[in-house]
Formats: structure tokens, sequence, C-alpha cells
């Protein structure tokens, strides 16, 4: 079991979800570049390879920020310390809380099997989309492909935050509820909405690729205590990193 904070920040700013790379750089720009939690960049064009703490979205129609563990600090001491200006379509803005939550929530193993939503998921790299478009013999080795890439994804998010995973995890997707052609960056993607169960207790957070700008949220489904897991035979998914 793990504890680890988590601070949202919903502001007085309308925005849609194709905004919200506007909505990061200008955060990013008003945190200071410097602060490199804020665009997990370091000096140049690279990435760092690790779960981004600061997280921008669109909920609700506002402009939010979910920021975990160190970017949580970061951007609490930032909200006491800068003026809250934003620059936001070439004009200077107030930037104004509407509310803002601090909240400690707990990751452990589950006996029994737990429900998840998980919308606008990117799985694939450019490797692993060129083989769901092209190589992919069935709908059951793509079904496969994608429980070891989530379970991946898991890893990663449990690594970001600092747990240790103690026992395998066991996970089954239940429905591929809708598939969408998009472009990040200006290379093809394809983002997943889908149900899955696995044998993890999870707040609702972020997975896979670009959740720092708003793909790949998951919440909890609230419904019947599942089966029991049987954890031998157990199913591990592994794969590296961001699929």
């Amino acid at each position: 079991m793990k504890t680890f904070k988590q601070l949202r920040v919903v502001f007085d700013l309308p925005l849609h979800p194709r905004q919200i790379p506007r909505w990061r750089g200008a955060l990013i720009e008003w945190a200071g570049r410097d602060r490199d939690l804020f665009h997990n960049h370091r000096q140049g064009p690279q990435n760092y390879y690790r779960y981004p703490l600061v997280q921008y979205q669109a909920l609700g129609g506002q402009a939010a920020v979910l920021a975990i563990n160190e970017g949580a600090d970061q951007l609490e001491q930032l909200l006491t310390q800068r003026d809250w200006f934003i620059r936001w379509r070439d004009q200077l803005r107030p930037l104004q809380v509407d509310r803002a939550e601090v909240d400690w929530p707990v990751v452990a193993l589950s006996d029994t099997f737990r429900t998840y939503r998980l919308q606008h998921w990117l799985p694939f790299n450019q490797e692993n989309y060129r083989w769901w478009k092209t190589e992919a013999a069935g709908l059951q080795e793509k079904v496969d492909r994608l429980e070891r890439i989530l379970c991946s994804h898991l890893l990663t998010f449990a690594t970001g935050i600092r747990w240790q995973v103690p026992e395998k995890i066991v996970l089954r997707i239940q429905d591929i509820r809708r598939t969408k052609q998009l472009r990040f960056h200006g290379s093809p993607v394809v983002a997943f909405d889908l149900v899955f169960d696995a044998n993890l207790i999870l707040p609702p957070c972020g997975l896979g690729r670009a959740v720092s700008h708003g793909f790949g949220v998951l919440d909890p489904v609230v419904q019947k205590v599942k089966k029991q897991v049987h954890r031998q035979p157990s199913k591990q998914r592994s794969a590296p990193l961001w699929g």
C-alpha cells in the first residue's frame, strides 16, 4: 500500500480540451522554464522518460492542473509566491482559482478485481502504431498487446509515485468502447476509450502517453464487488515503458 499527495487546482478560465496545449504553455511560462516538473524537458528538445508530476486538464469546461508529490509542492509554492497573471491570447490575464483540493489517495493491490474507465488513452509509440495498423493478426492479438501496454503504463505510474508493486498485476480489458484517429505533435495516433478490470486499488489519475496534455484519464467505476483474483496461474503483463 502507498499513499501520495495530489493537488488539483481548477481555475476560472474557460477551456476546451483542444486548448490544453496552449494552457500548458501559458502555465509553463508562468512557472518558469527552470522548473522542469512543469514541462518534463531537459535543456534542449529531449524529454525526460518519467511519469509527469504536473498534468494539464480541462474539467467541466475550465482550465485545471493535477499535480503530484514534488509537482504539488512546487505548484503550492508558486501560488503563494507569484503574481497570478498568465499570458493568454497575447494578453496578460488574471489567473483566479475557482477551487483547489489536496488529497492523499491510496494505491494498493486488491484481492478482488476492480473496474476502471480509461478515456482518451494513447497506448502506442510509433513502432506499436505501425504494428497495430499493418501487422496485427486479429482482434485477440490486438487485445493482448493492449493489455501488456496498459500494464506497463500502470507500472510507470507506480514508479512515478515511488511505489514498488509487491506482486504481479492481473488485468483484463472488458470493453473497447471507442477508438479515434488523432494527430499529436504532427504524428498519427489512436486514442482509446475502454473499461478494464485489475487487481489494483487506484485513484483518478493519468495513464499512458501525453498524460500531461490531458490524455489517458482514469476513473474508478463504482459497482458491486468483483470475484476474487486467482493469483496462480497469474497473467503478468509487461512491456517497455510508454508503450
